[in-house]
């Protein structure tokens, strides 16, 4: 259940608060010229709303097959956060643009084949005044394999808001990528610098796969402390992680899409929040 890993991301999915995730101009890679980086921008952003584009098959059912991600554990087992934002997508297929998603709780059942079609199914278990709720289901060969229940909320007014504080941690301007700082750690390790686990050598290669492959991914992730996010570390630190994440390129002012890509971007970061204590 995404409950608890989702509460302090949640208002980001509201339209009055919705996170920016674009990519931050004086941060560039390279020095393309204007019609490159127009064209960058405008292929990264068709990219991002390409797998939001459903189909529909019949009345509050949506399907799609553009299921491939760099993020996906395997080769044929779909990444959870595209899953829960595509579910999240098909839920707002069925709302009046003027209800936000203010709360989700998800269940992952089984995998989802990246080769097979996957259908979403909505039921909509209430239309209210100022609330609605539906309840969405990965369908794929007849088996469900995800469920999203989701409450959207009318917001005619500004509440009361109490944010977080934000954490003393460094700039992203000041931290490396994990495609830059992942080499370093190998070679530590290979010197014998660093004495790592075998489960901990076993996500250095698995990152190092993803990053090789960076350019198809939609973020770029940056962590406060590289060296604990992998595991590496005494035993009695601390369990609290941070990272930054930003999009690797310009989404335009669509706010389903940065909604959508928060959502997607959940799994690639808080998911793991439950079994980091469990590192050393």
């Amino acid at each position: 259940m995404r409950a608890s890993l989702f509460r302090n991301v949640i208002r980001y999915l509201t339209a009055d608060n919705a996170v920016s995730v674009r990519r931050c101009s004086s941060y560039k890679a390279a020095n393309p010229s204007p019609q490159e980086a127009s064209e960058s921008m405008e292929n990264y952003e068709e990219r991002a709303k390409s797998f939001f584009v459903f189909e529909q098959v019949e009345p509050d059912v949506f399907r799609t097959s553009n299921l491939s991600t760099l993020r996906q554990g395997s080769a044929k087992a779909a990444y959870g956060g595209l899953i829960f934002a595509q579910a999240l997508a098909a839920a707002e297929e069925t709302v009046d643009e003027k209800f936000k998603p203010h709360a989700m709780h998800s269940f992952f059942i089984l995998n989802v084949d990246t080769a097979i079609p996957v259908q979403y199914q909505v039921r909509r278990v209430r239309d209210g005044r100022s609330f609605c709720t539906r309840t969405v289901e990965a369908v794929q060969e007849g088996k469900v394999a995800f469920i999203l229940q989701v409450s959207f909320h009318l917001v005619r007014i500004r509440y009361l808001e109490i944010p977080d504080t934000m954490p003393d941690v460094p700039s992203w301007k000041e931290l490396k990528c994990l495609s830059d700082v992942i080499p370093y750690l190998k070679n530590e390790i290979a010197e014998g610098r660093l004495n790592v686990t075998p489960a901990v050598e076993k996500r250095i290669k698995f990152y190092e796969s993803r990053e090789e492959a960076k350019e198809s991914d939609l973020f770029e992730t940056r962590p406060a402390d590289v060296e604990s996010y992998v595991g590496i570390g005494d035993e009695g630190q601390s369990r609290t992680f941070y990272s930054w994440f930003k999009a690797l390129g310009d989404l335009g002012d669509c706010e389903k899409l940065h909604r959508y890509l928060v959502a997607f971007n959940t799994d690639g970061t808080m998911a793991g929040t439950a079994f980091r204590p469990h590192f050393w």
